[in-house]
């Protein structure tokens, strides 16, 4: 009963894996919504098995569930849903030191990286959490993930308004081309470093950092090696992304790499031949 229970849920947790069905298992407990309870959910109305929907998603919520499941906070906060492969890259960035994500073009790498840094800026407190990005050029620093940071952090304001709660922008939080605020300090931001410039990202302090390597394959390893220097507190993560397309780089030895949560998806992998929402 209590499993069929939790799949009622599906809009809370898709893609209910055990570890989901777990957590919602347990902030059921810490609210008294017992198994005995939620096998005499048929005696309830619609309108009061409502109220008990949202005490028991109030309570995942308020004890971490938007970490354990940065998937949630997407749909919740943007309006957007993420496919599969976007779940388990989210889950993985927040869950694992270092996710190495290697596919084909086109599964939205970039876009589920943007709802990555947004995510963990938007949970953290100002000063705890700081966000480097970087890739091989600029030009896609800036026009390809910080475009997309900057449609997350418009969609969660929009959404916002409309749920009449603060926003980012109420918070104090804003944005420029590359670079992410809160309030006088800065809390993130994309660079192109020289590549020869050892101590590129030097100098960065916080309980927790994420650092997003985008298009990997064309970064090299000192700033590899520099990324991971910043990712060395218990609660910081670095994720890269990037195309399988140059044997012997840095990028192909993390991919075989065994402490790194790597991720392969294919284009057949793709909604556009699954047919997957």
């Amino acid at each position: 009963a209590e499993r069929a229970s939790l799949m009622d849920l599906l809009d809370l947790l898709p893609d209910l894996d055990d570890e989901a069905a777990k957590a919602l298992a347990r902030a059921a407990q810490r609210i008294q919504l017992t198994s005995d309870k939620l096998a005499r959910r048929h005696l309830l109305t619609a309108e009061q098995w409502k109220g008990v929907e949202a005490d028991w998603r109030a309570e995942w919520i308020a004890s971490g569930g938007y970490k354990q499941f940065p998937d949630v906070w997407v749909q919740d906060r943007l309006g957007e849903w993420p496919w599969s492969a976007q779940r388990k890259i989210l889950r993985s960035v927040f869950r694992q030191r270092k996710t190495a994500v290697v596919s084909s073009y086109g599964i939205g790498k970039d876009w589920t990286a943007a709802r990555a840094i947004a995510c963990f800026l938007d949970l953290h407190a100002p000063g705890e959490a700081f966000v480097v990005s970087t890739a091989p050029t600029f030009a896609q620093v800036r026009a390809i993930l910080w475009r997309e940071v900057q449609t997350a952090f418009n969609k969660e304001v929009a959404r916002a308004r409309e749920d009449k709660r603060p926003s980012l922008s109420d918070r104090g939080h804003r944005l420029n081309l590359t670079e992410w605020w809160i309030g006088k300090e800065m809390v993130g931001f994309g660079r192109k470093p020289s590549g020869q410039n050892a101590a590129a990202f030097q100098g960065i302090h916080a309980r927790r950092v994420l650092v997003v390597l985008d298009e990997a394959g064309g970064i090299p390893e000192t700033l590899f090696e520099d990324a991971e220097k910043l990712v060395t507190t218990e609660h910081s993560r670095i994720l890269a992304i990037g195309n399988p397309t140059h044997e012997g780089t840095y990028w192909h030895r993390v991919c075989n790499d065994p402490d790194w949560n790597v991720l392969h998806f294919s284009a057949f992998d793709t909604p556009n031949f699954t047919g997957e929402r």
